[in-house]
């Protein structure tokens, strides 16, 4: 529904609390241990301690807080229950021993520490705002209505609360009141946030005209108000009013009052929704969008990769190639980039390339097992590509000698052997494994079958293509023209027809 964010501040029990100072140095040593992340060896020492005193109710609170930190609920709650007792009004003891109700799921237990503590301490804001979380978590949305009017009653109207008071009347479906809480905070203020929600509310009621006047109004009560911005692009995204929807998302991403997280997540939603109209029209004023933020964010590590995956969904590999190295000249310890760089190499079929950023990859990353392997791998493909088995094989062999069980290896190099009617018993081998790693992958059960087949066996070849079949196998001719060549070789004529013409469509 709506979450309060609740600022607690944990404080030291001073060594007030430690009724014999000949142990204060040893409280202190178990303090110095707690602080540095030392848990164990600091509630050993607390433990330690409660034998000469018994009733320092500060060692019990200390204990439980190790235990917490050392993920024992059970024993946490054992000492701060303990401490709470021997000290029923310390506010920290209580908080942290309703925090730990909160987290094992038991809020009914929270929510009467916390009402507890509100009659003495009446006017601390942050009791209110707890509250109205554990009420909403427990369904009680009277309770959470009358804890945001005690709110206002301490501290005034505010934002926060309206918007919260919105939140909680549209849930009980009562948008007449949601509004009216909206409308009279906003006589009373005049905010830009409060405005862009009754946009907000427009745009729900399918009023796109009136939602636009409440966001030109927040947007001149607040230049740059995001929410305002937002909501008035997506009216515009919606109608299909592409060029006034361009023009509102750009203040939006060129604007300072959002993060690159933010502007990231918008544009990677913004893609996900894209319609075939919205695509058809507008991806060179997306790609403009993105372009933006890496303007904006050159450094930024989640805005380059944004772009490098925008251009692979593109399949703009001239603009991937030349993008891949610019990251890569920026963050050269990623060579992440540079197998992207190969991937628009391989898509361009610029085969002496793609080579050259493989071995490139070999010497920048000599202790990368995963980004060695990739690369030699694809070596391996490059060179049966271009007809040099035997380099092709080579690169296979360095890559199985550092990973024996590396499956894209195995089933290359295995199939390739197929091809060739050679060595098919290695070739089995191999593929053996691949299938056994996964059983459902229509590809590596292709090569196996095929294998088998090759070797004489197509009764035992048959179960592999059909549940290749079940995978993916459909859509791919090769597999299909595999298996209608073994329903042939068991005489399964018709059969073998209809794989074949599925095949001939593809």
């Amino acid at each position: 529904m709506f979450i309060f964010r609740r600022y607690v501040q944990e404080i030291l029990v001073l060594l007030a609390f430690i009724s014999l100072p000949a142990s204060a140095q040893n409280f202190n040593d178990a303090m110095d241990d707690y602080n540095a992340g030392e848990f164990g060896k600091a509630r050993t020492q607390f433990l330690a301690l409660t034998a000469s005193e018994p009733s320092n109710d500060a060692l019990y609170y200390y204990i439980g807080l190790c235990d917490l930190r050392l993920n024992d609920t059970v024993e946490a709650e054992m000492f701060l229950v303990k401490a709470v007792e021997m000290d029923e009004g310390n506010y920290w003891y209580k908080t942290n021993l309703a925090d730990l109700y909160i987290s094992t799921n038991r809020v009914d237990k929270a929510v009467s520490i916390y009402e507890d503590l509100l009659k003495t301490n009446s006017k601390k804001t942050d009791l209110y705002y707890t509250l109205v979380n554990l009420y909403a978590r427990q369904n009680e949305i009277e309770k959470v209505l009358d804890t945001l009017d005690e709110i206002e009653a301490i501290s005034g109207k505010s934002e926060q609360v309206t918007l919260a008071r919105y939140d909680v009347l549209m849930g009980m479906n009562r948008p007449d009141d949601a509004f009216a809480n909206l409308q009279a905070y906003n006589d009373e203020f005049s905010s830009a946030t409060v405005l862009a929600a009754m946009g907000d509310y427009e745009l729900s009621m399918d009023r796109d005209s009136v939602a636009l006047i409440y966001y030109d109004e927040a947007m001149a009560c607040e230049e740059g108000s995001v929410a305002a911005i937002l909501g008035k692009a997506e009216v515009y995204r919606t109608s299909k009013r592409y060029d006034e929807y361009f023009e509102t998302i750009r203040l939006f991403i060129t604007g300072e009052n959002s993060p690159a997280p933010a502007k990231i997540q918008y544009l990677t939603s913004l893609i996900q929704r894209m319609d075939p109209d919205f695509r058809e029209k507008n991806m060179t004023r997306v790609d403009s969008l993105i372009r933006e933020c890496v303007r904006q964010y050159p450094d930024n590590y989640d805005v380059r990769v944004f772009y490098i995956q925008f251009l692979n969904f593109l399949e703009d590999w001239p603009v991937l190639a030349q993008q891949a190295e610019e990251c890569f000249g920026i963050f050269p310890e990623e060579t992440a980039f540079l197998e992207m760089k190969s991937l628009a190499y391989y898509n361009l079929k610029d085969y002496p390339r793609l080579l050259e950023e493989s071995e490139r990859i070999l010497r920048t990353a000599p202790d990368d097992t995963s980004s060695i392997l990739s690369a030699l791998a694809t070596i391996g493909d490059t060179y049966h590509m271009l007809g040099d088995r035997k380099k092709a094989y080579a690169a296979y062999d360095k890559a199985l000698k550092l990973n024996p069980r590396y499956i894209p290896v195995l089933n290359n190099y295995a199939y390739y052997l197929s091809e060739e009617g050679r060595k098919l018993k290695k070739a089995y081998e191999m593929s053996k494994i691949t299938i056994e790693a996964e059983p459902d992958n229509a590809t590596y059960l292709d090569t196996f079958g095929w294998i088998l087949f090759l070797q004489g066996k197509a009764v035992e070849a048959k179960p592999f293509f059909k549940h290749a079949m079940l995978y993916g196998g459909k859509d791919s001719a090769v597999i299909l023209e595999h298996y209608a060549a073994v329903l042939r070789a068991l005489h399964e004529d018709d059969l073998a027809k209809v794989y074949e013409g599925m095949a001939e469509k593809l």
